[in-house]
């Protein structure tokens, strides 16, 4: 293992997850004196070194705690972390054990006074924890996840028909379940793989959170503005009628209500449609600002056109 070849490496492992079990945790061990327990714990970091077996680390914290740091003498007077004091076997064996776990990093210099722990990299709060104090950990383990709260990040799904509409950039707004604020921000990320079950596509936005109101995990409605355009020409769905060839709507004569005797009709106008949501649709041509259209009722407008215009083709002028 030494040279790098995998030689006896399945019975390395084996023996090494071997030393969770409980007895050998309570002892049993090569003894549990300080020099034959500082030889043990010296082989088992020569191979953890090699093969990183979470359950040698653990039975390796736990006799160094145990059987070579602690003692009953206060730490402001024991002469060196307890009775092995002057063994310099023993005393080896723990800065070997300290340099393990620092990966090599010392205090200079030292004080005693000074206390070790974890620091964050980055502003934010931690949103997870997995561990308690007191308890035994090996480097493999996360215990904290630290999070910068001030900006989120939303994951949307698109339909694919629509996704080759979508360009980085794009204003994105999101209306959290049980909130009726919007939150704005940008699209930032457009997934290049189409989902095999739901057939949508995975896109990503960047929200900014700096009062910390929107929360991890958070469902809502998302959407994403292709156009802005502040003065568009928007009529209810039920206004607009399509006659097989073309979408028309029944505008109304500018003179319906100048007299009594006004003619009471409405135009049959082809349209071009533009964008929808939930409620209108966008007219971009066909149909002036100001117009009125008829909208509850206009089937009935429509079923009057079909009647006039059978045998006569598409779309009556």
């Amino acid at each position: 293992m030494a040279a790098g070849k995998p030689h006896y490496r399945g019975q390395v492992s084996q023996t090494l997850k071997n030393l969770g079990k409980q007895k050998y945790m309570q002892g049993g061990v090569a003894g549990t004196a300080g020099d034959s327990l500082a030889d043990s714990a010296e082989g088992a970091m020569y191979l953890l070194n090699r093969l990183p077996v979470p359950e040698g680390f653990l039975w390796l914290d736990h006799w160094m705690d145990k059987g070579l740091i602690r003692s009953g003498e206060p730490l402001g007077q024991a002469r060196l972390w307890g009775a092995n004091k002057w063994e310099s076997n023993c005393v080896r064996t723990v800065i070997i054990h300290a340099t393990m776990h620092t990966q090599g990093t010392i205090a200079r210099p030292w004080r005693h006074d000074m206390r070790l722990g974890a620091a964050s990299l980055g502003d934010g709060v931690v949103v997870a924890r997995q561990g308690v104090a007191g308890e035994v950990v090996d480097t493999s383990r996360v215990l904290f996840q630290v999070a910068d709260m001030s900006h989120m990040w939303l994951m949307l799904d698109v339909r694919l028909e629509e996704a080759d509409k979508l360009i980085l950039g794009q204003p994105v707004q999101f209306l959290p379940d049980g909130s009726r604020q919007k939150v704005g921000g940008k699209l930032t990320w457009i997934s290049t793989t189409a989902d095999q079950r739901t057939r949508t596509v995975k896109v990503r936005a960047d929200l900014p959170n700096p009062t910390g109101r929107l929360r991890n995990e958070t469902f809502g409605l998302g959407r994403i503005v292709l156009r802005a355009e502040p003065d568009a020409i928007v009529v209810p769905h039920e206004a607009v009628h399509w006659e097989g060839c073309c979408h028309v709507v029944f505008v109304r004569d500018k003179g319906f209500f100048d007299s009594d005797q006004s003619f009471k009709v409405f135009h049959v106008r082809t349209v071009r449609l533009g964008a929808k949501n939930e409620k209108f649709t966008e007219i971009i041509a066909g149909v002036l600002p100001g117009e009125v259209v008829a909208t509850i009722g206009s089937d009935v407008l429509r079923a009057q056109l079909l009647k006039n215009s059978l045998g006569e083709g598409c779309c009556a002028e």
